[in-house]
């Protein structure tokens, strides 16, 4: 009987010391809040080809986000927009100039736990000039995008929880909590960091200090630290600014609907090479189908993996100027995974693999492998430094498989 009580007692002690560690973030059930962030990126890209090609591209742009979520909806507005410059040393283009530009709408509504309808409208557009020895080639196209859906599953948004349990180790490992934590006591601190996160303060210097009041507020009222010294307070500051960078969710959904799409493209030249496809002057594509998507998420400590698949089957109708309509059946199957892990507060890096495998009822075809490796260094809390290598492979119908190898250096700088 001794034993036994001693062995109990034992484990009650470790459960007790250890529950900021056994503490699971995929556990955490987001709050309603309200999300947005504008981002500013240049970007410096090396890539090259087995024929011994290269390019130099530099470019810039912006990316906005406006995401809000409660347990009825889920709604997310996005915004892209990018210029390219490319020197190339292929004999017949030297120079091109990109313009891609996409804007995003997804409105998700939950009609009971775990079952929902959602609404994608997407549209984009991209414009190239190149030159071409002595000619001036130009390229445009524009889509829009479609889809009603009805799915299953839920996906929560839990990098707060990761947050405030990064701050309580970085307290804890300098022995400034006065008390481990209980799990109720870590729960609420991450509600806590969802709440401070989400109170804008249009002055950026008075929304620092806004934010650290209401956290050292937060963990002196709950004794997690001593609320009258102000040891704690140096750590507390490094702890927020730079422990939660990484955007991590954990959960599934599944959804099933149809899709449609609406292209159109206008070349001067035959400048793009397209599977199937031979601009002349200008083209209307059409297609509609019936779509599925898969997406798993998975948030383990220090990992984050991000599975997605997607598989589309349908019926495209393409118009041009002096030709007939060209009507075909296709399928289309995607497959992504995306895995990080977090070296320090301050760097993490990913592991990216991505598939793409198109193919028509005429025998024409298409695949697209990718593979990146890279990682991201926060140089300030908002300033990044990001740097990928990656490796491309290329198959279409009648064609050997082509090559591509590439290096990407980057900067991205959060304004709000």
């Amino acid at each position: 009987m001794r034993n036994i009580f001693i062995t109990v007692f034992a484990l009650i002690s470790i459960s007790l010391q250890g529950q900021l560690d056994s503490y699971d973030i995929a556990t955490y059930v987001t709050p309603d809040f309200s999300f947005q962030s504008l981002e500013l990126f240049p970007n410096l890209r090396y890539a090259n080809t087995l024929s011994s090609q290269t390019s130099f591209d530099l470019d810039g742009g912006f990316f906005y986000r406006a995401r809000s979520l409660s347990r009825q909806r889920i709604s997310e507005v996005s915004v892209f927009q990018s210029l390219d410059f490319r020197r190339s040393n292929s004999i017949d283009t030297a120079t091109s100039f990109f313009s891609g530009s996409s804007v995003l709408w997804d409105n998700q509504i939950c009609y009971k736990e775990r079952r929902f309808f959602t609404l994608d409208l997407s549209g984009s557009s991209l414009i190239i000039r190149q030159r071409n020895n002595d000619d001036l080639n130009f390229f445009g196209s524009g889509t829009v995008d479609l889809r009603p859906h009805w799915g299953m599953g839920r996906v929560e948004f839990v990098t707060d929880a990761w947050h405030a349990k990064a701050m309580l180790k970085a307290l804890r490992d300098k022995k400034l909590l006065t008390v481990e934590p209980s799990l109720e006591q870590i729960e609420a601190l991450a509600q806590a960091v969802t709440r401070i996160k989400n109170t804008r303060v249009i002055d950026f210097r008075y929304d620092r200090i806004y934010e650290l009041e209401q956290l050292a507020s937060h963990l002196g009222e709950s004794g997690l630290v001593d609320g009258d010294g102000f040891t704690f307070f140096a750590t507390l500051n490094d702890a927020w600014l730079f422990e939660g960078f990484l955007d991590r969710r954990s959960g599934s959904q599944w959804r099933i609907g149809p899709t449609f799409n609406l292209d159109h493209a206008r070349t001067s030249q035959a400048l793009i090479d397209i599977p199937g496809f031979s601009f002349l002057d200008s083209a209307w594509v059409g297609t509609a189908g019936i779509e599925t998507i898969y997406e798993k998420y998975i948030a383990k400590g220090d990992w984050q993996l991000d599975l997605r698949a997607s598989f589309i089957y349908g019926r495209s109708t393409r118009w041009t100027d002096n030709f007939d309509p060209d009507k075909h059946g296709f399928y289309n199957l995607d497959l992504g995974a995306d895995l990080y892990y977090l070296l320090s507060s301050r760097t993490f890096v990913q592991f990216s693999f991505y598939n793409d495998f198109f193919d028509r009822s005429d025998q024409r075809f298409d695949n697209f492998t990718r593979f990146d490796v890279g990682a991201t260094h926060f140089v300030a809390p908002r300033l990044s430094l990001n740097t990928s290598v990656r490796l491309s492979i290329s198959k279409s119908e009648n064609q050997d498989a082509r090559t591509f190898t590439g290096f990407d250096l980057g900067l991205r700088y959060i304004i709000i």
